[in-house]
């Protein structure tokens, strides 16, 4: 199938899930996740009056009645993970026999196209939602836009404290790495993040330049609740049909509320983490000889790992702790390996290679584990 016949697949699904979605009382939201707050907008924009309630473990988080009229009922599925989409439909089928079950991806496009009209090449975009869907993509990527920030978080995974030379990345190189990276593979979800991504007067630009990559699915932006930027950026972000993560860190994260404000204002998803988020603590930094075997067992269950790929100008980290790793000066035979350098000539088996971690383990040997939960954003 070729890119131009991608596009007419998404628009054929929505033409069927429009007829659906026209009659629906309720329209189910299965999975309170991040593609959950997108579709709440996405399904307002497109004008539709049903009303969404996300639906989690068997309950709706809004403490409504479960009781619900089936026959009008529409259930969308809110993960970018085929497995975790296919046990969604298994238990919707249960809780919701016979409703009209489909994922997000058709939707979403169209939104993208229609509504928030994303300058990029749609017809490669639609190829991208397509292989998303399968997943023959990089699930997750962090493109880190500067290296400021107004926090100094003592255990910031990151090691943003740690970093001598503080500075906001070249908007320029990163783009030139990313079209690099994704003439291999797609980006399902691309989170741009810092240190604090608002300390950057520029960012507007940052993620301009990246919405233009039509091998990139979706856009959110990490912020620590802090800064409430200008009008301007608000807009940036809203043309690019992106989203808003707000860590909230209680009394620290002061701008919260009016991030959350204007995020209405400009009809911008957003998805705060409650004051309830831990952190997981590293612990120091040094190699705890471990064997080869137990390191490959802390490496298929600790929680970050292939989870956070971090996208810095020419190089890919794979890892938070190899972020750190580079940010305290270590040169070491571990964080080689997994560290990609898109300058390099790699192959796309060398890439498959990296995203899934398959040198991780020796990274592992450089963090407790299991790791200590601590309260979040404790400050030196």
């Amino acid at each position: 199938m070729n890119s131009m016949k991608y596009s007419l697949l998404f628009e054929n699904e929505f033409s069927e899930q429009k007829r659906a979605l026209e009659k629906a009382e309720k329209i189910v939201l299965y999975g309170n996740s991040v593609i959950a707050c997108i579709l709440d907008v996405v399904i307002s924009e497109l004008g539709y009056e049903a009303k969404c309630s996300i639906f989690e473990r068997g309950r709706f988080l809004s403490q409504e009645e479960n009781n619900v009229n089936i026959e009008r009922t529409v259930i969308i599925l809110c993960s970018a993970r085929a497995l975790t989409r296919q046990d969604m439909k298994k238990d919707a089928l249960h809780y919701f026999p016979g409703t009209f079950i489909f994922d997000f991806f058709a939707i979403y496009y169209i939104w993208i196209t229609k509504i928030v009209k994303r300058k990029c090449d749609y017809e490669k975009f639609a190829e991208t939602l397509f292989l998303c869907r399968q997943e023959k993509c990089v699930p997750n990527i962090d493109s880190i836009n500067t290296f400021y920030c107004n926090l100094k978080c003592k255990e910031c995974s990151n090691g943003i404290q740690y970093r001598r030379k503080k500075r906001k990345i070249s908007s320029n190189l990163q783009i030139i790495y990313l079209n690099k990276f994704t003439e291999k593979l797609p980006i399902c979800q691309c989170n741009f993040q810092g240190g604090e991504v608002f300390t950057d007067i520029d960012f507007s630009t940052f993620i301009e330049d990246h919405s233009h990559n039509p091998r990139v699915a979706i856009f959110t932006v990490a912020t620590n609740g802090t800064i409430l930027p200008k009008d301007e950026t608000f807009m940036s972000i809203k043309r690019i049909g992106a989203m808003i993560r707000i860590s909230d860190y209680g009394n620290i994260s002061k701008q919260k509320e009016a991030i959350i404000a204007k995020c209405k204002k400009f009809s911008i998803p957003c998805f705060t983490f409650p004051m309830a988020e831990k952190w997981r603590k590293f612990g120091e930094y040094y190699k705890r000889n471990r064997k080869k075997d137990e390191l490959k067992q802390i490496s298929q269950e600790c929680c970050f790992g292939t989870h956070d790929l971090m996208f810095i100008e020419n190089k890919i980290y794979c890892c938070l702790r190899t972020l750190y790793a580079n940010a305290v000066g270590d040169d070491t035979e571990a964080m080689r390996l997994n560290t990609l350098d898109l300058n390099s000539n790699f192959t796309y088996e060398e890439l498959e290679r990296f995203i899934h971690g398959k040198e991780l383990w020796r990274m592992c040997d450089y963090c407790d584990f299991p790791m200590k939960v601590i309260a979040p954003a404790e400050q030196l």
